[in-house]
């Protein structure tokens, strides 16, 4: 009786950890379920990624920023060559042609001028020529008259391109100024001649320096040129060694003078 006690015990745990094996799950399918789910994670975070860069591209800070309807200015953008950098439009309705009369105007621009200036219509219309930028502005007249929109313009310029298209509103809402303010027209001027002075002179200082950059690197023409004369001396004088090596192992020394 004690050894079918025994024997039925050890049949049960024979059969248990059968099972428990038989529920493990083997290393190689362990190693692939862990592969598989570190793949599934890579791919939902890059899917995440990619939806993050398109909120980000269809952001309103690539968007044109919009003035007010009861603003005087319509519209304003810079052009480098043939890409738009920055954009201002109005809301009113009437600023729905403006983008494709601005595009005709700078590319009907007359060559060699620095700005021009026409009012028709009830509109005003600035175009200012820094090559390769083109700045263009359109604003109701007489609200806002073609010369104020030149200041603007020329404001607009002194700043770096790559802030022209957040600058823009801040300096519109600067407009328009009081016309029979001749004071405050001539500080204007004034401030925007004293900007563009500023903007020259950090344009110079950075072309000296690229200019001090380039000629660091590529060295002066005649550095250069005694640096080739060098190269071609020490060539000269390898192929001479080399030479007289030959000779002296030929000849065995100087035995051929003797002879």
């Amino acid at each position: 009786m004690q050894r079918r006690v025994q024997s039925v015990s050890f049949i049960s745990i024979h059969q248990t950890t059968t099972r428990h094996r038989h529920r493990e799950i083997p290393e190689p399918e362990h190693r692939r379920a862990v592969e598989s789910n570190k793949a599934a994670t890579r791919a939902e975070r890059e899917d995440l990624s990619q939806l993050q860069f398109q909120q980000e591209a269809i952001s309103p800070t690539h968007l044109p920023r919009m003035l007010p309807a009861s603003h005087p200015l319509l519209y304003a953008c810079v052009f480098r060559d043939t890409a738009l950098v920055a954009e201002l439009a109005g809301t009113s309705s009437d600023c729905a042609d403006l983008p494709a009369l601005v595009a005709n105007l700078v590319a009907g621009a007359p060559p060699h001028h620095r700005h021009l200036t026409h009012s028709s219509g009830g509109r005003a219309h600035a175009l200012l020529l820094a090559p390769p930028l083109a700045l263009a502005a359109v604003s109701l007249a007489p609200q806002l008259p073609a010369s104020q929109l030149l200041l603007f313009l020329r404001r607009l310029r002194c700043l770096p391109e790559p802030r022209m298209h957040d600058e823009m509103p801040r300096l519109a809402m600067r407009l328009p100024l009081p016309p029979d303010d001749e004071g405050a027209l001539a500080r204007e001027a004034e401030e925007v001649a004293a900007a563009e002075a500023e903007a020259e002179e950090a344009a110079r200082r950075d072309a000296e320096l690229a200019a001090r950059r380039t000629h660091k690197r590529e060295g002066t023409p005649a550095w250069t040129w005694r640096r080739q004369l060098w190269m071609v001396i020490i060539v000269d004088l390898v192929l001479l060694g080399l030479l007289f090596a030959a000779w002296l192992a030929v000849c065995r020394g100087f035995s051929c003078i003797g002879r």
